[in-house]
């Protein structure tokens, strides 16, 4: 009876140690062993370990980490949550990119995210920017579907190309207002002197869009897949457009490209399907960089309308890009003088 007793109290005590040890490890980093750190010991170049929730050390073998290298989560179909200690202020290209990651904590001393490092990150809802981020790389947070809203610190000094394309759900980007280099209008992001528009949010609310007058050029995929857009309303200032800015607006209907664009970057029009005329304004046509309507015309049901100056549609179906010959046996390309 008495051993029996004992037996009870030695595995009570024993279960109340380590329920007392997993409360004490709440928070703990993960083991240094789930990591994989270059050969200078202060960038993780991989995760090894099989946890949903990882939080990075700030030592690993005794080195500050300062660094998270290119591809360290790449495609990880295991981790869920990561938290980055204070002292890393690097996040590498494509870092996260594919992997199903849910939430992260990036501290404030994080400047730089570099390309890719979160792109295709279906599981990210939110990301919550430090004040000592100073660079977003290209693409950064592209295909991301469910983040909804982003907000750039005032720290931020550089974006690179289409640093949200593809985002589906995205319907608000705002800027702080003591950012000197960018700035937002109703959720529209731009540069500062509002000569680029950057990004459109794809799931922003309305059908029609003017684009403030002060515009130059409308950046890479700047309305990609704005789904909600019947009618877009480009600026006389414009000169260039770049490629796929109007990707995948299957409700657009019609466009004007006024005198001043001189160039039109490839795909610019891809997957507007609703698209039945164009009216280009320019005597001399712009510059193609590649095929800008992308599969338009390659359907027996497409009938699209290009309207050019009177004195110039010789040189419009002349010219490499506006011309439609290869795509003469399936759907019609109507060239109209005005």
């Amino acid at each position: 009876m008495n051993q029996t007793k004992n037996s009870i109290f030695k595995n009570l005590n024993r279960s109340i140690f380590f329920i007392t040890l997993s409360f004490l490890c709440v928070g703990c980093a993960s083991p240094a062993s789930d990591f994989k750190v270059n050969v200078t010991g202060e960038t993780i170049i991989g995760y090894i370990g099989k946890d949903v929730e990882v939080i990075i050390p700030s030592k690993i073998y005794g080195e500050r980490i300062t660094a998270i290298g290119s591809s360290a989560f790449l495609a990880n179909k295991t981790v869920l949550s990561v938290t980055i200690p204070s002292g890393i202020n690097y996040i590498g290209e494509n870092a996260f990119c594919g992997s199903i990651i849910r939430k992260i904590k990036i501290p404030n001393s994080v400047s730089i995210i570099d390309k890719n490092a979160f792109c295709n990150c279906p599981g990210l809802k939110e990301i919550i920017l430090p004040n000592s981020l100073t660079s977003i790389g290209d693409g950064a947070f592209s295909s991301c579907d469910n983040l909804k809203n982003i907000k750039i610190p005032k720290s931020v000094e550089s974006l690179g190309n289409a640093p949200f394309e593809r985002c589906s759900n995205l319907d608000f980007i705002e800027v702080e207002p003591e950012n000197l280099n960018y700035c937002s209008i109703g959720g529209v992001l731009f540069n500062k002197n509002r000569t680029t528009l950057i990004k459109y949010p794809a799931k922003k609310r309305g059908t029609t869009y003017a684009i403030p007058i002060s515009v130059k050029c409308i950046a890479r995929s700047a309305f990609m897949d704005c789904k909600n857009l019947t009618s877009i309303e480009i600026p006389i200032n414009v000169t260039s457009i770049k490629e796929s800015a109007f990707e995948g607006n299957t409700s657009l209907m019609s466009i004007k490209i006024p005198a001043k664009i001189t160039n039109i970057g490839e795909w610019a029009f891809e997957g507007c399907n609703s698209l039945k005329s164009v009216r280009v304004e320019a005597i001399n046509p712009p510059k193609i960089e590649n095929i800008i309507f992308g599969s338009l015309g390659t359907n027996e049901y497409d009938n699209i309308d290009i309207q050019v100056p009177k004195e110039s549609i010789k040189l419009y179906k002349n010219s490499w890009g506006f011309s439609m010959k290869d795509k003469s046996n399936y759907g019609k390309f109507n060239y109209i003088e005005y």
